[in-house]
């Protein structure tokens, strides 16, 4: 803890737990206490921690392809995602 609270600046009013693991809802700090997650962050909000349909498709993502400039050199997930996206706009032009 004395680390974290050297070298970050959170505005926390009290020291912040430090994450060890999580699963599902559920979170663990290096000392072994359990806690319900509910700060709602990020992607964990909707799944959960480590859900196994996330984790899966991360592992066979970066199987294929980690990173590729995807603004510039486009992958073929980002591609089928922005026709599905587009094809739910208003219009047949519609673009993301």
């Amino acid at each position: 803890m004395r680390r974290a609270r050297r070298a970050e600046t959170t505005g926390a009013p009290m020291d912040p737990i430090v994450w060890a693991r999580a699963l599902g809802i559920n979170v663990e700090d290096v000392d072994g206490n359990v806690f319900v997650d509910l700060t709602s962050g990020f992607g964990v909000a909707s799944l959960g921690h480590r859900h196994p349909a996330v984790t899966r498709a991360i592992h066979e993502q970066t199987d294929r392809l980690l990173h590729a400039l995807g603004d510039v050199h486009p992958s073929e997930p980002k591609i089928a995602l922005m026709e599905r996206l587009a094809s739910l706009g208003p219009w047949p032009e519609t673009r993301v």
